[in-house]
């Protein structure tokens, strides 16, 4: 009875300020295919990993057959990213922030520590995950000051 009431009323409206900014997504496979850089390995459906070929369409195994990319390579990774930092993807802006998505606070600080030790100009690595204090959770929306390294979060 009380949670019916509470759909009685209208609901209040929350307005959170803030501003957009466009986007463009690239997925691993996209940025693979616009650099011509390709992981080495993929795994089929059982986990196991072979060797593939790059083509047009996509991996595919020695037997023709579309195959699945294996653990994250985080020195490819880290290429990928220092390149995107360039501004050489095809497709991609070139200037911004930077956004990793990988799926764990692991492999969140082993890319960090991977860009750390790459070569390249100096990149300034956030981590941002739900396990982090709110403080350090607010430094991935802070905007450089122009001409401040580029930011990957």
């Amino acid at each position: 009875e009380q949670l019916s009431q509470m759909f009685l009323a209208r609901p209040p409206v929350v307005k959170i300020p803030g501003r957009t900014f466009p986007v463009t997504q690239l997925y691993l496979e996209d940025a693979e295919d616009q650099i011509g850089m390709y992981t080495k390995f993929a795994a089929d459906a059982s986990g196991v990993a072979e060797d593939v070929e790059a083509t047009g369409s996509g991996r595919r195994g020695a037997g023709g057959q579309q195959r699945y990319l294996s653990p994250l390579d985080f020195g490819m990774l880290a290429k990928l990213v220092r390149i995107a930092a360039r501004g050489e993807f095809k497709d991609g802006p070139k200037d911004g922030a930077i956004l990793v998505f990988v799926p764990g606070v692991g492999e969140i600080s082993r890319l960090i520590s991977e860009l750390q030790r790459s070569e390249g100009p100096p990149l300034s690595c956030l981590p941002l995950h739900g396990a982090l204090p709110s403080e350090q959770q607010r430094r991935c929306f802070e905007v450089p000051p122009r001409g401040a390294p580029r930011k990957v979060v």
